[in-house]
Order: C-alpha cells, then sequence, then structure tokens
C-alpha cells in the first residue's frame, strides 16, 4: 500500500457548505512504519465567533489564503486518508473556491467507510467511539495532530483485515466492497 497523508479538519460548522476551514492538521505515513514526515499543523489566527458575519468571514479567507499552497505541496504524492472523505473533500473544495485557486483532489480514502466494511459490529462509526471501542491511541478527546494519528491506526488496522481478506491492494478492495457504501472515495458520484 502506498504512503498516505492523515488530514483532519476543523470547521466554523459542520455543514459542509456553511462552514470555514479554522484549522487543519494532516501526517503522512506508511501503512506500517511512524511518521514519515513533520506534521503540518494550521490553526486560524483570530479569534473565531459564533456569528459568522461577512468580515470575520473574509478575515478566515484571508488568514487561510497563504496556507493553501503549502497544504497542496503536504498533501501531494498520493492518497489522502480522512475519517468522513467526502465531507473533507467538500470542505477543502469550498475552501478552495472561497480563496481563488484551482484544486485538482487527490484520490481519498474513508476510514469512516472502511470501519463499517471491517467492523460492521459497531453501534456508531464516530471517530471518538472508535477510538474507544477499538483501544485505538491516543484516547479521546483528541483534536488535531492526535486525530490523525487515531485515523493513521484505524487505517492501519483496516489494512491489516483487508490483507487477511486476501487483498493487497486499494483497486481490489474497491472491487470487494463494490456495493452502496464502498470506502475508496474518489469523487464521482459517490459519497
Amino acid at each position: 500500500m502506498p504512503t498516505v497523508t492523515v488530514i483532519d479538519l476543523r470547521v466554523s460548522s459542520f455543514d459542509a457548505a456553511a462552514g470555514v476551514v479554522t484549522g487543519i492538521s494532516a501526517l503522512r505515513i506508511a501503512p506500517e512504519a511512524e511518521a514519515l514526515a513533520v506534521p503540518f499543523d494550521w490553526q486560524l489566527p483570530v479569534a473565531q465567533s459564533s456569528a459568522m458575519d461577512e468580515m470575520h468571514h473574509r478575515q478566515q479567507i484571508a488568514a487561510f489564503q497563504p496556507v493553501w499552497p503549502d497544504l497542496c505541496a503536504y498533501l501531494a504524492g498520493g492518497p489522502v486518508v480522512a475519517h468522513g472523505a467526502a465531507w473533507t473533500r467538500t470542505v477543502l473544495r469550498k475552501a478552495t473556491l472561497a480563496v481563488g485557486v484551482e484544486w485538482v483532489p487527490p484520490m481519498f480514502l474513508c476510514t469512516r467507510r472502511m470501519a463499517r466494511a471491517f467492523y460492521p459490529d459497531r453501534q456508531s462509526y464516530d471517530l471518538d467511539r472508535l477510538v474507544a471501542e477499538l483501544d485505538l491511541t491516543p484516547q479521546p478527546p483528541i483534536s488535531g495532530v492526535s486525530r490523525c494519528l487515531a485515523v493513521a491506526e484505524l487505517y492501519r488496522r483496516c489494512l491489516r483485515r483487508m490483507h487477511g481478506a486476501g487483498l493487497t491492494d486499494i483497486a481490489e478492495l474497491d472491487a470487494f466492497l463494490a456495493r452502496p457504501g464502498g470506502f475508496l472515495d474518489r469523487g464521482a458520484g459517490r459519497s
């Protein structure tokens, strides 16, 4: 399996269409190794407000714009793993439109969908619950880079289960899980 970059976003709203990115953490990993690069960790430098007025929205966009090239460089070179990949991709696409840059999203892998496939007996696939139930590290509450570490561990565990099912690459796995809810997220009509 390829080296991947795990990403976690913090936004002003859970609504991908309305939220503004207020923080980004990312960590490049190999499937069975420790982190391969210094983590990418950015937090919005202006005070957050529960009421999103137009001036505040412009401040957030202005703060995010200079970070975008560094984030794109960090994400380049392989798939991106997120817990809720469709939502993450949508938020990033919206952010790129807001700052006026063009972005071709990389392939996204969704650990929420992977967990549904390989841990079908769970009551919830919320990351904090999976961390507690599967004894992933670090334990809740988690945020930022520690959340990326938890997603990376979940991804690795799902890969081991994938290999245990006799699957050796992402294309085989996608074919194996080719049903509604398959976890490979290419952004072409699948969420």
